[in-house]
């Protein structure tokens, strides 16, 4: 079974001067990879995703198209208290064809395209988890713990919040 699985893509970088204008332009991604025998089995299957990631860009068949491989995993970071944590994707697009979709706000939409430094937050003053979104949603789980056994008088003094 294992000679059936196709590699789907390599990504380096995000592509950040790709923004809407420059990929209907003609422009199309120079920081990674899609293989075109998995492009070729995307078109075949049908359905609505028009690419594996946002304008061309690399990322999983079971992905949020409107992201990449870089553009989500360089979400993964512990917000500052009393920071909202960041979206793991862009705003939703606005599609306006059948495989056609434009952002709502491109400007914002190419803040989730930045090629973010490995050890640096996606938000100012939060805590970089170096792309690994397990590490974030272990942050994420541990702290909804503590809080929730701390409303229930539970904790003890191990639950002590992370600072």
């Amino acid at each position: 079974p294992w000679d059936r699985l196709t590699p789907v893509a390599l990504q380096w970088g995000n592509d950040p001067d790709m923004n809407q204008e420059a990929w209907e332009s003609g422009q199309r991604p120079k920081e990674g990879w899609v293989n075109p025998r998995a492009t070729k089995l995307l078109a075949r299957l049908g359905g609505n995703r028009p690419s594996f990631g946002w304008n061309d860009r690399a990322n999983g068949a079971a992905d949020n198209f409107i992201t990449s491989c870089l553009s989500c995993h360089s979400c993964a970071e512990r917000p500052m208290p009393g920071q909202k944590p960041v979206d793991i994707a862009p705003p939703p697009p606005i599609k306006v064809g059948q495989h056609k979709y434009i952002p709502i706000d491109d400007a914002v939409t190419m803040r989730w395209f930045r090629n973010i430094p490995a050890g640096k937050p996606f938000t100012p003053g939060a805590f970089s988890a170096d792309y690994n979104l397990r590490v974030m949603m272990g942050w994420n789980n541990y702290e909804q713990w503590v809080e929730d056994n701390r409303q229930r008088g539970i904790l003890g003094s191990f639950g002590k919040a992370i600072s």
